[in-house]
């Protein structure tokens, strides 16, 4: 066998067999996160929606949102920047129906914060809850137990955050499709092995779970509060503080039907440049590398003979049985087989990390994504850099793309004047050093 074969090998059975162990890892989360029921001794309960707009699916949203049961107290806090969002009409209209539990909070300005961080912040802080649920605007719950069996585990004091998998369902275009298959794909079998193995580290923001203890003893949103994948970096916060991070068992529904192709690339590069910063980077290469098994077994089965052909058929057939598992028993998504044929396209992308490194630059541009200043905890030096490209191209005063002849000229001249002063005071330093008296608690 030559060292080709081997390569190959590894390059292509590795992840075909990590891949494989999904739906196994997926059932095991299922049968575990059932063991946890509500004692009805559940605390006070916070829900906590921010809100940008409406539409007709939030509408929908927040209508199962509000019809939830549950024996303990509750209420829903819903938060809006401005009092002119054209959802406030209508958020005003149902917190009428029931004052005493629903709210509408006006949050005012963002400021430097994310928009929905900012509103999650102002949201807190105005809940009375013991225990802190966080819901986007636009998720479905699937039945209207969901929040009492979600929370259930908040119950135990070793259980400090909760999080579940946010299903793209019912896509009605190709875009939506690869926004969809961007995260119905493999996100699921990551989770659910790291949940398996007890180190979950990941968080999804569309519906999370928290003690209001537990926040405030990792201290608050406020590490994160101008920073991409704010889930992530809570997940890892409530995990290092000794907390476990676990993931239930039932998925909630994203509505994504019709969006764009500039929405869609928007929303990958988003993604991939988040998780390029905020993830470790084994993490992400792993990732990465487990999405490169439908493109190289592909190449494999037209390309090889012998072995490695059968090695890239059996790749090829694991990949697609594992998707439709996935896909149809745990995502539940009837649209996916539609949009089967996007698979190599998608899985390139995901492989090739979607250019989150070479875009990098672009972090801290405003208006780029959808909730604005969205920026990455690495690289101040590349924020900088997108924020003066930004200000350019608005023509506005004051911004430049980098420094001007005359001013990295003086720089270059007072940095080369600040070497050569420290060079020849580096003999009277030394030489002080050796003749100091050392000090006394006289001196003191």
């Amino acid at each position: 066998m030559s060292i080709a074969f081997w390569i190959a090998v590894v390059a292509v059975g590795v992840p075909t067999v990590v891949v494989a162990s999904f739906p196994f890892h997926a059932w095991l989360v299922q049968r575990r996160s059932r063991r946890y029921r509500s004692s009805g001794c559940a605390a006070p309960i916070s829900i906590i929606v921010p809100v940008k707009g409406l539409d007709e699916g939030r509408t929908h949203a927040i209508r199962r949102l509000t019809s939830q049961r549950s024996e303990a107290p509750r209420e829903w806090l819903f938060c809006v920047e401005d009092e002119s969002d054209p959802a406030v009409p209508e958020l005003r209209a149902l917190a009428a129906t029931n004052p005493d539990r629903i709210r509408v909070v006006i949050t005012g300005p963002c400021g430097e914060r994310l928009g929905k961080l900012h509103n999650l912040i102002e949201g807190i802080e105005a809940a009375t809850g013991e225990w802190l649920v966080f819901v986007d605007s636009d998720t479905i719950l699937p039945h209207d137990r969901y929040l009492r069996e979600f929370t259930a585990p908040l119950e135990n004091s070793d259980v400090g955050l909760i999080t579940c998998f946010p299903a793209y369902r019912n896509a009605a275009s190709v875009p939506a499709a690869m926004l969809a298959g961007g995260i119905n794909q493999d996100l699921l079998g990551h989770f659910a092995m790291e949940s398996v193995w007890g180190g979950l580290r990941l968080a999804n923001g569309s519906c999370m779970a928290i003690r209001r203890d537990v926040l405030e003893r990792i201290g608050g949103f406020g590490p994160q509060s101008a920073s991409v994948l704010m889930d992530v970096i809570l997940a890892r916060r409530v995990h290092g503080a000794g907390y476990r991070v676990l993931m239930h068992h039932e998925p909630v529904e994203v509505p994504c039907r019709t969006v764009t192709f500039h929405v869609w690339w928007n929303q990958a590069h988003r993604w991939q440049v988040g998780m390029a910063h905020v993830l470790a980077g084994p993490f992400y290469a792993w990732y990465c590398w487990m999405r490169t098994v439908f493109p190289v077994a592909l190449v494999l089965a037209l390309v090889a003979s012998g072995p490695l052909e059968m090695l890239g058929i059996v790749a090829i057939a694991t990949r697609l049985s594992v998707l439709l598992v996935m896909g149809q028993v745990f995502v539940r998504d009837r649209a996916q087989l539609r949009y089967l044929w996007l698979l190599p396209f998608l899985d390139i992308v995901g492989s090739s990390g979607g250019g989150g490194g070479i875009a990098s630059w672009r972090v801290a541009s405003p208006g780029e994504w959808h909730d604005h200043r969205a920026r990455s905890p690495r690289s101040r030096t590349a924020r900088c850099a997108a924020r003066r490209l930004s200000g350019a191209r608005q023509g506005l005063p004051g911004t430049r793309v980098g420094p001007s002849p005359r001013a990295a000229r003086r720089a270059r001249l007072s940095n080369g004047e600040s070497r050569l002063a420290n060079r020849c005071a580096l003999p009277s330093r030394l030489a002080a050093r050796a003749t100091r008296v050392p000090r006394t608690h006289a001196d003191c």
